[in-house]
């Protein structure tokens, strides 16, 4: 089960060497963000508006729904909520990696704005 992204303040730290590929991770800026609700079975529930008052990260997967991709938070109270580039507002997608004592490293997949 994914675990919550937690970061200090400051750069995120980057990919190294003997790094191991984790997953995805979404950092949605600032604001009011259009977003879908998609369930376990990939399927679009419904529309909402996520707002957020500062940097909000969380732990999101891949999903295609007829060509268009959405990243689905995995954990938290928006668990289930997804996001599409151009379409969301404006937020960044990492490559999560784990580093071999643990930390998390991260490395820009995608920054999407509206």
């Amino acid at each position: 089960m994914p675990t919550p992204i937690i970061v200090s303040a400051g750069p995120l730290p980057t990919v190294g060497p003997g790094d191991t590929f984790e997953g995805y991770a979404i950092f949605v800026a600032p604001g009011a963000h259009q977003v879908w609700r998609i369930n376990q079975d990939d399927e679009i529930t419904g529309r909402a508006v996520a707002a957020f008052n500062h940097l909000s990260p969380a732990p999101v997967d891949l999903v295609r729904i007829g060509g268009t991709v959405y990243w689905r938070t995995l954990v938290g109270g928006y668990t289930g909520l997804a996001y599409t580039d151009r379409l969301s507002g404006e937020f960044t997608i990492y490559k999560v990696y784990r580093a071999p004592d643990g930390a998390a490293h991260f490395g820009e997949f995608l920054h999407s704005t509206p």
